[in-house]
Parts: structure tokens; sequence; C-alpha cells
């Protein structure tokens, strides 16, 4: 089981999304304007108790402009041990905590992955712990599935259970109709990961379990879809040089790599999937590259990657995570979890040539420090720091970036 006690880059995959494939495409598509002074504001500054500390996963927002989110500690007020939250901001800027998890011995808690919404504003996600039975799989529960109405009712959808192929859930979970398609660490045949979907009708069911080696591993962020029903995905590790994989599940099971990464091309992805309408395939790694710091990459159906910018560390950062956002004349955003100068982290956008403009280089004061989600609304880019903010909480940060 990977620690989870302390924010690492390697623990921050993170998009948006609305309910089914269609709002997945559509949240990131950012429309351009002429380029203009970037305005940094500060949304929320979390202290702990009782709104929660440590956002990992980004943010979700819906038609109104409400932002909803997920703290892997506090929330402790009465009856609770501070083992995360659901936290929503208002469109007026007001923070309230839907729900406060660890509320009981068999809850879920450490929410540990990013948020959905449907259309009726319920909110599903995924937690590392808690669940039923309280022990095992080397702590407090093994997982869980769970739902946040509107008005603060969890409901733990499912629990995953000591034994079997999936244990220990991590990173986005997808939202496709009724179902949920996500990954899961699990405890057996070293412990290499699994994709698995979950609906009311069916349960659990595990439609890949990696094996390491050329197969992969370590399927940590979460799950692209397309219109077929293809899913897309990466692997941290494992593929013919080690470094991480791309791998694509078709809808009747049959999981296929499509690339292996090998250094100079990247290594080590992180960070769910972004997918055009002819089929391409963008996403960062962590790793590799001509600086050895990360790159943008874009992967064709034919197979072919292409990097699209190699990161250079310093002022531009380094070690890019978490999902991409593409405008309409092709300028891409992210985020680096390091580098800006204070090494704090940066969100970016790279133009149609490759050229890269820093929009925000964090200083890990008030502004926050390592950024580990990005969504768009109305022109604008909100997105959550895993630390920084508070002086005396250092527990992260809800910001926006206008134009």
């Amino acid at each position: 089981m990977r620690d989870m006690s302390c924010i690492s880059s390697r623990q921050m995959p993170e998009t948006s999304g609305w309910l089914g494939v269609c709002a997945i495409l559509a949240v990131t598509l950012l429309a351009a304007s002429p380029s203009q002074a970037q305005t940094f504001t500060v949304l929320h500054a979390f202290t702990g108790s009782p709104d929660g500390a440590q956002p990992q996963y980004g943010i979700v927002m819906d038609k109104q402009g409400n932002i909803y989110g997920n703290t892997w500690f506090g929330g402790c007020t009465a009856g609770c041990d501070g083992d995360g939250t659901v936290y929503k901001i208002d469109a007026s800027g007001t923070e309230s905590v839907l729900y406060a998890f660890g509320q009981s011995a068999t809850d879920a808690i450490h929410p540990n992955s990013q948020l959905l919404i449907d259309g009726s504003g319920n909110v599903y996600g995924a937690t590392q712990n808690g669940g039923s039975p309280a022990s095992g799989c080397q702590g407090p529960g093994c997982g869980t599935l769970y739902s946040v109405t509107t008005a603060g009712k969890e409901t733990v959808l499912y629990n995953f259970p000591p034994s079997g192929l999936t244990q220990l859930p991590n990173g986005p979970v997808l939202l496709n109709g009724s179902t949920l398609y996500g990954t899961a660490d699990g405890l057996v045949d070293s412990s290499d990961g699994a994709v698995y979907s979950f609906n009311a009708t069916s349960g659990l069911v595990v439609l890949h379990q990696f094996t390491g080696g050329n197969d992969g591993a370590w399927p940590f962020y979460g799950l692209t879809l397309d219109s077929s029903g293809n899913l897309y995905g990466v692997t941290y590790q494992g593929g013919t040089k080690g470094e991480g994989t791309v791998f694509k599940i078709d809808p009747s099971g049959t999981k296929t790599v499509l690339h292996n990464f090998s250094g100079m091309d990247g290594a080590y992805p992180e960070g769910q999937l972004t997918i055009d309408g002819l089929g391409n395939l963008y996403g960062v790694t962590v790793d590799g590259g001509s600086s050895k710091v990360g790159v943008m990459y874009q992967l064709s159906p034919d197979g072919t990657l292409t990097v699209l910018h190699n990161f250079t560390g310093g002022s531009h950062g380094a070690y890019p995570v978490g999902a991409l956002i593409n405008d309409n004349v092709g300028n891409t955003y992210g985020y680096t979890s390091k580098g800006g100068g204070k090494g704090a982290g940066t969100i970016y956008r790279i133009d149609a040539n490759g050229n890269e403009t820093t929009l925000h280089a964090f200083t890990g004061g008030t502004d926050g420090s390592q950024p580990n989600g990005l969504v768009t609304y109305n022109g604008a880019l909100y997105g959550t720091t895993a630390a920084g903010g508070d002086p005396t909480c250092n527990c992260g940060v809800v910001f926006k970036i206008s134009r």
C-alpha cells in the first residue's frame, strides 16, 4: 500500500467531469481569448478543523458555479477523527462541509479520488480506507465507493473486501450513466493493481488485473472513456522499459498496451488522459524527456507518440502531473508539482508550437504549494493545492485564475 500520510508529487491526479463522456470532453475545452494579464485569487484557505486539510484531487463544478471537492485530513467536529471531508464553495465564496468522514467505525475515511457530480448534484468518489470490515489491508478498512447528496447524506455504495482482486481504490473514478469505473492497488499478485467497474445491478467487476512486467503496474491515475466505450489509462510503472505504459481496455474486456515509455519520450506517466474528437490522447509524465523533469505528449490512434513539450525545471516548472485542459486554438493548460522559482509548482499554458508560458508560480505561502487539480469554468481556471495557504495550518487552498 502506498503511504498516503503526506502529500507528494506522485499522489496528485485530477480532472473535472460531468455525467458521461460528452461532459468529460466539454470540461477539457477552454475557450480561447486574446492574451491578457492573469489574476490569481485564493477562494478558500483550509484550516484543518472543521473545514478540512490537504485537498488532493482538485474540484468539480456544477452549472451554477458551485465548487465541490474533498480533503484527505481534517473536518473533525464532534464524533469524528479528522479523516477528511467533502466540501462545497458556493458562488459567493462561502465554504461549507457537506460531510466529514469517520463518523463510525465502518465509515469511509481518507477520500482518495476526484469527485464526480451527476445531474441532481449528488457527488461520488472513492476512499482509500474505511468501510466494512473495519480492519485489514494494512490499515482501518480496505476502502469504499461512496456518494454524498446535496443535503450532506453519505451512502457507502461498496466496501472493498480484504480478499479478492481489488482493495485500496485510488485515483479519479469515472461516471458513465449509472456505472462507476476506477482503479485499485490490490493486495495480491505483487499488488500491481486492477481496473474495475461498479453499478448497483452487477456489483463490482474486475475488468483487468495488472501483473507487472510488460503488462504494466500501478494504474493510479484514473480512466478516460471514449464514445465507443473504450477505456484508456496509464500505469506508473511496468512496460518493456519499466517506466510506465498507456493502455486501452475495449468493451469486451480486452486490454492492449498502446505505448511503452522509455525515457526520452517520458517516464512514469501521472494523471488522467485527455482525449480529443479525433481520438488523440494527451498526457504528461513526471520524469524523462530531455531534462529528465517530465514531458507533455500526444498519442495518436495509430500508436504514434509525439513529445509536445519538454519541461526544463526552474522558473518554467518541473514534474508535471494531472490531466490537461485544451482550448479551441491549440493551447494546453496544466500544472507542475515543483519548480516555478520557489519550487512550489506552477500553472502553465503551452501553445500549439510547444512554447510554454507560466500563468502562476506558487510561492509556498498564502497562495499555496503543490497544485493538484485544474478545471475550467466560464473562461477561468480553478484548482487546489495540497499545502500552503493558512500559515498556521499549511493545509492547502482553492484558487482561481481569471483573465
